[in-house]
């Protein structure tokens, strides 16, 4: 609890960290489970902190990552001027406290932040690495080049959808999730994401001005397509977004994304992170934006040699 208290008072010091890493976001994402943070820190001086999830699920206590949270991982504050091998002295020493820290769960997996290149000290620990990707644009580019990188097709779709689609701000969540379940059932699955919990989360950036919910409507005030954005200090993620399956072809989410794109440019961030997917279509669709192809890690252990068996019988 001391840990918390300490972390809770670091976010409302330090506000430019991630939407994500702070501790209102992290408390309500634990979603009544247990959560908590490995820090390390000095004095008055956090110099690394690193968040976890626990749950249980049949029978196993399990180290998770929950939804709408882009990526965890360790946060690591370097001292100024550092050579290259001190600097990785630097990482394995607070690597390697904050792994002391981290709860013995049966099974653990995070993804972690594109920007931590080093994973070394968890692969000494034991932990298993397998590489995963999002995309990036760099909000530096002029308007043009961003338009220049767009494929094609995306450049007729957003001209099509502007024809005909107008874009709304709005702050009610449940129309986007209403296209998510239709969507979901359409796929003959269920949305994985319940809705108030998706809320939850929607309310706090709401609250913290970080929030951009638009959707793009027909002349008959038909919704075509949702998209929600979270932007701040340093970058605009795109947390979720749905399409009515009845008009796939109208180019609504193209032209939502380009909005989005063109909306976090003017808010003077660095980078839009689609966040990224392994599903090929939702993949393809990312990268016609022209964004870069940045690859991170996703890093897990199991500790309970009985979890083996659970994800055999579960395939």
């Amino acid at each position: 609890m001391q840990k918390l208290e300490t972390y809770k008072r670091f976010c409302r010091q330090n506000p430019d960290i991630p939407f994500y890493l702070r501790y209102e976001w992290l408390e309500a994402a634990s979603n009544g489970n247990k959560w908590g943070i490995s820090i390390i820190e000095k004095g008055a001086k956090v110099f690394a902190f690193m968040p976890w999830f626990l749950r249980k699920k049949r029978g196993f206590t399990l180290s998770y990552q929950p939804f709408l949270i882009p990526y965890l991982g360790p946060f690591i504050f370097y001292p100024d001027a550092q050579k290259t091998s001190t600097r990785l002295s630097w990482e394995k020493e607070m690597m390697d406290k904050l792994i002391n820290q981290l709860p013995k769960a049966g099974y653990f997996n995070q993804a972690f932040r594109p920007d931590i290149l080093n994973w070394l000290p968890f692969y000494w620990k034991g932990f298993q690495q397998s590489t995963r990707y999002t995309y990036q644009l760099d909000l530096n580019e002029s308007r043009q080049t961003l338009w220049n990188g767009l494929k094609d097709n995306i450049r007729r779709q957003i001209k099509k959808a502007e024809k005909n689609l107008s874009i709304t701000s709005s702050n009610n969540l449940n129309p986007l999730l209403e296209l998510k379940h239709r969507q979901a059932k359409k796929q003959g699955k269920k949305f994985h994401i319940a809705d108030d919990y998706a809320k939850r989360l929607f309310d706090i950036s709401l609250k913290n001005k970080e929030a951009t919910l638009w959707y793009a409507k027909d002349v008959q005030n038909r919704i075509h397509a949702g998209i929600w954005i979270v932007t701040d200090a340093n970058s605009a993620v795109y947390l979720m977004g749905s399409s009515h399956p009845d008009y796939k072809q109208s180019g609504a989410m193209s032209l939502l994304m380009w909005t989005a794109i063109l909306a976090a440019k003017e808010k003077k961030v660095i980078k839009f992170d689609f966040e990224g997917s392994m599903i090929k279509s939702v993949e393809r669709f990312f990268r016609s934006f022209g964004a870069g192809q940045i690859p991170y890690f996703e890093i897990s252990k199991i500790r309970n040699p009985l979890f083996y068996l659970y994800l055999y019988f579960k395939k």
